[in-house]
Order: structure tokens, then sequence, then C-alpha cells
């Protein structure tokens, strides 16, 4: 790993979604659809339940003795120490840290897209560099003696929601409107039952994204999700594997999230190693909302 100073480069999201997959893996022409082939058409009703089921249990297989989902979401903020790493051409085109390696301490409220990002030098001290979101709007602070400036940024639109999307991601998927059960398979010696995801229309649509969700049958636990970005790119995919869980006062949580090319956990464009989870933060909302009557701000 190489841990240099890195220029800054203000990207396009188009640009930042277009590096996480290597060129030669894309059709650029055409949607992407990554039901498996044996989900061309819609199974049985007690298929979707059986998939549902699945997906549910991932959840209860996470919370522990904290219950059902509701629990997680009920919960004060969480707080995550981690190294954001980026790898080949993402890192040359899409890595918006000042290091390579960054390392990064984000705090957020489960299930909103609601949180403060702030930047660390190499040995974990605060450099001053913070991002944040609420309703929306975005801020950043450039340095320890500067204030909080609400900005128009989509990078942070995309970064702060994306990372917190994946570290949450067994709580969110249940929230898939279309869930079909596509059997078993073995990924990387590990016996998987298999479970798509999506919303609006079963085949795949430019407005929703689609899931394939590996959940591990020993654990019961998310291992592995493919996965589209319709936000940006209608042809983006990538395989995002859940490793090293981990017990945090009753909920396990991954220390590592690797993200590759689909299906292929070898061809490495992004990682998160956490370092700490801190559960029930206090976290008001005058710590996220420099204005906290500021009035909400639209995604797009």
């Amino acid at each position: 790993m190489r841990n240099q100073q890195k220029s800054i480069r203000k990207l396009s999201v188009p640009a930042l979604i277009l590096s996480l997959v290597i060129p030669g893996s894309l059709t650029i022409s055409c949607l992407a659809d990554i039901r498996p082939e044996a989900l061309q058409s819609r199974s049985t009703p007690a298929d979707a339940d059986r998939g549902r089921a699945i997906v549910l249990a991932g959840v209860e297989a996470q919370t522990g003795g904290n219950g059902d989902r509701r629990a997680y979401f009920r919960q004060g903020a969480i707080r995550v120490r981690l190294t954001d790493q980026w790898y080949g051409l993402a890192d040359a085109l899409a890595n918006e840290w000042p290091n390579s390696p960054q390392e990064i301490e984000f705090t957020f409220i489960p299930g909103k897209d609601a949180g403060v990002l702030k930047l660390l030098d190499a040995t974990g001290n605060p450099t001053g560099q913070v991002w944040g979101i609420h309703d929306w709007n975005t801020w950043r602070q450039d340095n320890a003696d500067s204030q909080p400036q609400y900005v128009h940024s989509d990078t942070i639109k995309f970064m702060l929601p994306t990372m917190q999307y994946f570290l949450e991601m067994a709580y969110r998927l249940p929230d898939g409107g279309i869930f079909d059960y596509a059997g078993s398979s073995t990924i990387d010696g590990i016996d998987c039952h298999v479970v798509y995801i999506t919303w609006d229309s079963y085949a795949g649509n430019s407005r929703s994204d689609q899931y394939v969700a590996y959940y591990d049958q020993s654990t019961g636990r998310l291992y592995r999700v493919d996965f589209t970005v319709r936000d940006s790119m209608p042809f983006v995919t990538a395989s995002a594997y859940y490793r090293d869980y981990r017990d945090v006062k009753g909920y396990m949580f991954p220390y590592r999230i690797d993200i590759s090319n689909l299906g292929d956990a070898e061809d490495l464009v992004h990682q998160y190693i956490i370092h700490s989870v801190e559960t029930n933060v206090n976290f008001e909302r005058a710590d996220y909302a420099p204005d906290p009557d500021r009035a909400p701000a639209s995604k797009h």
C-alpha cells in the first residue's frame, strides 16, 4: 500500500462511478441486468416469500440479542473508524481523499442520510477537514480554524450515503420491493442462499437498483452482494464481500468490506478496513447540521 499526498480533483459523479469497474468489463450501450440466469422470469409467490424470509433472517443473524432490525434503527448514532483504500484505476480517477489510503471517522444516524465524516491523518488524529450531510444539504469544513460552509457537492452526496449504505447493507436490503429466491451457490467454499432484490419491476429498469445477495447458510449472515449503481450509470455493476464479522454490543459488524468487479473477489477496486465501531453514540442535530433550520435540499 502506498501513502502519498494526492492533489485534489473534482470529478463528476459519473466519472466517479465509472472508475468503480474496469472499463473492459462494461457494456456501455445497455442497461445492466444482474438477475441470476435461473430468474429471467419471476418465480412463484412461495419463492418470493422464501427470499424475503432469508433476508430478514440475515438481519436477525446480525442483531444478536438486540432483536429485529427495528432495534438497530431506533438506537443512537454509530461511529466508525476505518481505512478507505482504493486500487488501480479507481484510485487514479475517483479517490477524492487527500491520501491513499485515507483514515476516516464517520458518524451517522442509522437508516438516515445524516452524518459527519472527519478526515484523519496517518496516526488517527483529525486533520480539521470535515464533510457533512443532512436532508440532502451538503457542507464542508476545510481546517480546524475555519467554519462549516454549505456547498453544493455531488461528491459528498454520493460518498457519505454510499459509505453508510455499504456499512448498513444487511439492514437496508429488507426495504426491497421485490424478492425472489435464486437457489443456492458455493462462493469461496461457503454454501450460500441466493436472493434477488429490486424495486419497481422484476427486470432491470433505469430507476431502481438490483441486488443479488448471498447469505452464508451456516451463520445466516450476509457474505456477498452483487449490485448496480443506477443513480449515475445504468451499466455499472460490482460486488461487495463482507468479512471478519465481530460482535459490538450484540450487533455483528463486518470489519472488512471488499468491493470488486462483479463476481471476481481478486479484482479489487475499493476496500474498507474497519478499526472500531461505537453504537448508540450521542449525536444531536446541531452536530451534523450547522444550520439546524436549513430547508431540505433535493437528492439530485
